[in-house]
């Protein structure tokens, strides 16, 4: 693979909602490193590819794959062509968290207070260099793809807790980034992609996203038939929509204050519909009674929550947890690194995005829906203080296709 010249590149960030990244203390304070942004550029690098691109199962030598760019030691790949820093001292804050129950920017953050929770956030506003190094040099293709996962990561993703439902929302302070040789040449940067953030409204906003997601697609090969079985892990997909949306008004919020607030409110009052998780007889209700559920909540395909805990006098416990395929015999190799990129462990997250992003003056959502197994569709439920059997679950992923599909006056953008 012909590698192009040795290069950096220098991109400005900035936070548009309070980042919740505390490290082994984060009621203390807040400070945004380097392994926690290198961790979310490699978790978009996989979605945007797929696990088996990303695993190198379409490639003659395998460490030319995620590990190639990332390091890895599974098969002795070492360091990865990547080294990234930041240009200045670690951004650091102490913003607490203002969002009380019962309102929407409440329902985003929840548990950033519960009990002895007093999360800490780095504050918006807060700006930041982020130098990418290749002293090794860098293929061109693999250069594509790492911008091409740079850009979407600034547009759909975030950083820290509850990056899933808007806070840590990053975007690019100044769009394209400087590429360079490493002697300080200007280089011409790997993708041309735009800057959304120029835009005033809700419609050129959704055009500009959906320029630059074409881009990434051609690149990344989104949605595109591999040459394995389809894995149960999540990725960005052609069949399922990215939405842009700005609120009741269709136009662009003032602040990043107010758009919380409806964004949460919004979905609070659709996750509480009455009889939304399609269970006869009410969820709690069939719990309190001590009866097995028959499929997971219909919720519960949100990944917020995972766990349904109730605790009754009698000391009755109920808990959900994901699905683990037993290993089967004669089981592909593909399958066995599917089975490894689930989450088994504790709360699976939403497959459900939302990312607050500048817009002129003003913010608008963008919401993403990933694809792959999800609370509410690859479920087992288990009572823990009864038999080891269990219910199965029914398939559920279309619950948020119905919630992003019930915003007014949104913008989709077809992949």
């Amino acid at each position: 693979m012909t590698e192009s010249k040795k290069q950096t590149w220098l991109v400005e960030l900035k936070t548009v909602t309070p980042a919740f990244v505390g490290g082994a203390a984060p009621n203390a304070g807040a400070e945004i490193r380097v392994p926690s942004i290198r961790g979310a550029l490699r978790a978009w690098y996989r979605l945007l590819v797929g696990p088996d691109a990303a695993a190198g199962l379409q490639l003659k030598d395998p460490a030319e794959a995620e590990s190639r760019l990332f390091g890895g030691t599974a098969r002795g790949e070492g360091q990865g062509r990547l080294v990234l820093s930041l240009t200045g001292p670690p951004p650091r804050g102490a913003m607490p968290w203002t969002g009380r129950v019962g309102t929407g920017r409440g329902y985003l953050g929840f548990s950033l207070n519960l009990g002895s929770n007093r999360r800490l956030a780095v504050p918006p506003g807060t700006r930041f260099g982020l130098r990418f190094t290749f002293p090794r040099g860098i293929a061109a293709t693999e250069a594509k793809r790492l911008y091409g996962t740079l850009w979407t990561w600034c547009w759909l993703g975030g950083l820290g807790s509850r990056s899933h439902r808007a806070l840590g929302s990053l975007a690019p302070a100044a769009w394209p980034p400087r590429v360079a040789d490493l002697a300080g040449n200007s280089l011409k940067p790997p993708l041309d992609l735009p800057d959304p953030s120029r835009t005033t409204n809700l419609r050129d906003f959704a055009y500009r996203l959906a320029e630059g997601l074409w881009t990434v697609d051609d690149t990344m090969m989104l949605g595109r038939e591999h040459q394995v079985p389809p894995q149960p892990a999540c990725r960005l997909g052609k069949d399922h929509p990215v939405v842009v949306w700005a609120g009741a008004s269709g136009t662009p919020w003032p602040s990043w204050e107010g758009a919380l607030e409806e964004i949460g409110q919004h979905l609070a009052d659709f996750r509480k519909q009455r009889d939304i998780d399609g269970i006869p007889g009410g969820t709690l209700r069939t719990l309190e009674a001590g009866r097995p559920l028959r499929q997971a909540p219909a919720r519960t395909t949100f990944g917020l929550p995972l766990g349904l805990q109730r605790i009754r006098p009698r000391g009755r416990r109920f808990e959900l947890r994901p699905y683990v395929a037993d290993p089967l015999p004669g089981s592909s190799r593909a399958e066995e690194l599917g089975r490894a990129y689930q989450d088994v462990r504790g709360r699976a997250p939403s497959p459900l995005f939302i990312h607050l992003a500048p817009c002129g003056k003003g913010y608008v959502a963008v919401y993403t829906l990933m694809a792959g197994p999800w609370p509410g569709r690859d479920l087992d439920i288990r009572e823990a203080r009864q038999s080891r059997g269990f219910a199965p679950a029914v398939p559920n992923l279309d619950l948020p296709l119905r919630y992003i599909r019930s915003l007014p006056g949104r913008k989709e953008v077809k992949l």
